[in-house]
């Protein structure tokens, strides 16, 4: 667990690790992490895109962070499917035809065939006011506080990794 907290937001909330939003519907996630655990040699998920906001200032190399699938309540598929830190600052997305300004930032990601359920991680009463439950459309990154990352690493399969 954090002892320390790694980002303070706007609101004095004391960020332990950072969450990515995932959505299937957008891109075959779940394939691709199914993918790279068959097969070590292919694609893994090494960055991500953020919004543009305030936090992408407080997004740093060797911070925690968590791979989240989104998919609603009902579906099992809803969770952490990764757990790591942070690889590289955030760089400014080149990319985008739609105009918006997006960033994206370098993950380093232990990936899980089963994630650490939504239905699971809501019934722990440290997770339940997480800031994915409260405002489950927020964009990348999504702030965890202590309590938050620690339900998550007590979920964990056999812990979190470096611990």
């Amino acid at each position: 667990m954090a002892a320390d907290p790694i980002a303070r937001l706007r609101d004095g909330t004391e960020v332990a690790a950072w969450l990515f939003k995932a959505k299937p519907e957008v891109w075959d996630v779940i394939g691709a992490i199914k993918a790279k655990l068959a097969d070590p040699a292919a694609p893994g998920i090494t960055s991500w895109e953020m919004a543009a906001s305030y936090r992408v200032d407080l997004v740093s190399p060797g911070q925690p962070c968590v791979l989240w699938v989104t998919g609603g309540r009902k579906s099992p598929a809803t969770g952490v499917w990764g757990v790591g830190e942070i690889a590289t600052p955030p760089w400014p997305d080149s990319f985008r035809e739609d105009g918006r300004q997006r960033f994206e930032v370098g993950l380093d990601l232990e990936l899980v065939a089963e994630p650490v359920r939504l239905i699971e991680l809501a019934g722990d009463e440290r997770f339940s006011r997480a800031e994915i439950i409260r405002a489950p459309r927020v964009s990348s990154p999504v702030a965890l506080t202590a309590a938050e990352f620690e339900a998550i690493e007590d979920a964990w399969p056999g812990g979190l990794p470096g611990n």
